[in-house]
């Protein structure tokens, strides 16, 4: 009788760890989540090709003004000469958003060695730079095309002394950023001058 009870208590814990097993089993599932991410957007807010223009001094005898957007579209180079106070020049030029990601205007700044701004013009005396305004937050949609404009100027009421030698070089900066999200992704385009 005691292996009886011995066979029993064996076969009763066989069991107990058969169903322990199979317990385990239940409740012990692995759920994999598997996926793809594809990104396939572009990012090229530009200078337009070909939309740049400049006009010539107002002097006769000038040297001739001129403008060229960089190849890449990103940069521009202006170089404006002139001869007298009240001389100047308008440059004009398209900036475009090719991309397929919608964007807006982060800042904007003009900078150079010497250049100091009050409301929308920007002097190194006797040379001025005057833009119109640019707000920040201004969208250039996808596809968008916006026409920048600003000219470059002898001040007209330096008359006191025509003899003066002056070299302005500066910079207007755009930085845009993808609309509607706060990311870290910019594109910059830049106006590199000299006068």
């Amino acid at each position: 009788m005691k292996k009886t009870k011995k066979n029993y208590v064996a076969i009763v814990l066989i069991v107990l760890l058969l169903a322990l097993a199979v317990g385990y089993a239940a409740f012990n599932q692995a759920l994999p989540i598997s996926g793809t991410a594809n990104a396939n957007a572009n990012w090229d807010v530009k200078f337009a090709a070909g939309t740049a223009t400049i006009t010539n001094s107002i002097v006769d005898g000038t040297t001739e003004n001129t403008v060229e957007i960089a190849p890449d579209g990103k940069s521009m180079d202006v170089t404006v000469n002139l001869a007298t106070p009240g001389d100047g020049a308008n440059i004009s030029v398209d900036i475009t958003n090719a991309g397929s990601l919608p964007a807006e205007i982060e800042s904007f700044t003009v900078s150079g060695d010497g250049f100091s701004g009050a409301g929308n013009t920007y002097t190194k005396s006797p040379i001025q730079v005057k833009v119109p305004t640019v707000t920040t937050g201004d969208e250039l949609d996808v596809g968008a095309t916006k026409t920048f404009e600003f000219s470059v100027e002898w001040d007209p009421s330096a008359t006191s002394n025509t003899n003066v030698n002056e070299t302005a070089t500066f910079t207007i900066t755009f930085n845009y950023k993808q609309s509607g999200v706060n990311g870290t992704f910019n594109g910059t385009q830049n106006f590199t001058n000299s006068i």
